[in-house]
């Protein structure tokens, strides 16, 4: 905690949270893994900053999922374009259509499986993949909540 701007008329108290990790506390707690502990005592720290930890996590589980989508993207363009071409072709000979579904039985008493189509599914896919690729290299940058004019 820390006064910016001292003696000046929009001075204001700077709080700063830095979330750690205490080695010994989780080396007090029952059935932590000790394999995890003796790696965390190496540091010779016995408080580990959080914030740095977190954001290789993120940064980590960013880059599974780059590899994966990188993975699936020819076959999800693939089925995209064919229910793209579904939809089309129920709208052609459907005049007025407001719903599609894939079903599948033996017969419309005997469903097994219904599914509707929705085009929504596929546009929240894409934003997602482009709201995601800022978490690419997290652990390089300085994140603060604080946002500059802040003052009351």
């Amino acid at each position: 905690m820390e006064w910016e701007e001292h003696n000046a008329p929009k001075q204001r108290l700077r709080f700063v949270v830095s979330p750690i990790i205490s080695v010994q506390q989780l080396a007090d707690e029952r059935g932590f893994k000790p394999k995890i502990l003796t790696e965390l005592r190496a540091s010779d720290n016995d408080e580990l900053p959080l914030t740095p930890i977190l954001r290789r996590y993120v940064e980590s589980l960013t880059s599974v999922h780059e590899a994966v989508r990188d993975m699936l993207s020819v076959q999800a363009e693939s089925d995209h374009q064919v229910l793209l071409q579904a939809c089309e072709r129920a709208r052609q000979e459907l005049p007025g259509l407001t719903g599609l579904a894939v079903i599948k039985g033996e017969t419309e008493e005997n469903l097994e499986e219904r599914h509707y189509i929705s085009m929504n599914a596929w546009e929240r896919r894409e934003s997602l993949m482009r709201k995601n690729t800022v978490f690419s290299n997290l652990s390089r940058r300085y994140v603060s909540g604080e946002h500059s004019g802040d003052f009351a």
